[in-house]
């Protein structure tokens, strides 16, 4: 029989008040993640694919520079041959340009993003520099932060994993105790076909997603999140993101520290 894990619960007990902040802030980001997954192509599948896209984002919003493509090759989350890749498809693409070894914006790439994090009800503000526009920096270290956590032990993580992760949690923060997300309240969420969800469910390899028939119908599926680290570390970086401790310098190596 399969037992629900109350994620909200991994780590320190959360007040009202942080719970309310933890999932006013996983909101927003899965507003702004499923339309940024709705006008993907390749991210649709690639997680990696999408979280050297958030590096270099998180450098020109948050920081307000091109990345060094050096640091891109050199990166611990992917070998050099697989960011080149990423870096051609993307220059060909009309998305990227290379200045002076950095990688910077091009062609509509910040337009897009603009528009997407204005639909998804982000606070967003014009900047006058080389960048355009910016909206919460820590929203934009946040994203970044939980691609890069649910690499730890995955094998095979995935951008549509990591939106039903955030939904579950989302999800259980609303609740005062843990009760299962169906396919079909994720499907709602997510605003996504049955065939994804199911996909998802029959190729799964997502060590943080767990999946059991309903007791109660055994046409549905209930999901929930696993004990596995990655959870673990992702619901610390959430609850780090929307406290008043918050740096915008933390890296994910510091919020895996001792779990």
């Amino acid at each position: 029989m399969q037992l629900l894990v109350d994620s909200s619960a991994l780590l320190a007990p959360l007040s009202p008040r942080e719970r309310l902040q933890k999932r006013a802030v996983i909101g927003q980001l899965l507003d702004f993640l499923r339309l940024i997954y709705r006008n993907s192509t390749t991210t649709k599948t690639s997680l990696k694919s999408f979280t050297i896209k958030s590096t270099y984002v998180e450098s020109w919003l948050k920081d307000r520079r091109g990345y060094p493509v050096t640091s891109l090759l050199n990166h611990r989350l992917w070998d050099a041959t697989y960011a080149r890749r990423q870096m051609r498809r993307s220059a060909r693409a009309g998305r990227i340009k290379i200045v002076n070894q950095k990688i910077e914006p091009a062609g509509d790439a910040l337009a897009d993003l603009e528009q997407w994090a204005s639909q998804a009800g982000l606070d967003v503000w014009s900047v006058s520099d080389a960048y355009q526009f910016a909206y919460s920096p820590r929203l934009c270290w946040l994203l970044t932060r939980l691609c890069e956590l649910a690499f730890l032990a995955n094998e095979k993580p995935s951008f549509l994993g990591l939106l039903v992760e955030l939904a579950i949690l989302e999800h259980e923060l609303s609740l005062s105790r843990p009760s299962p997300m169906t396919s079909q309240m994720i499907e709602a969420r997510l605003d996504v076909p049955k065939s994804t969800i199911s996909s998802l469910l029959h190729g799964c390899q997502h060590s943080a997603l767990q999946t059991w028939t309903s007791p109660n119908d055994l046409r549905e599926m209930n999901w929930g999140l696993s004990q596995h680290v990655s959870v673990k570390a992702q619901s610390r970086a959430i609850e780090f993101a929307s406290s008043e401790r918050f740096r915008p310098d933390c890296s994910s190596l510091e919020l895996v520290q001792d779990l």
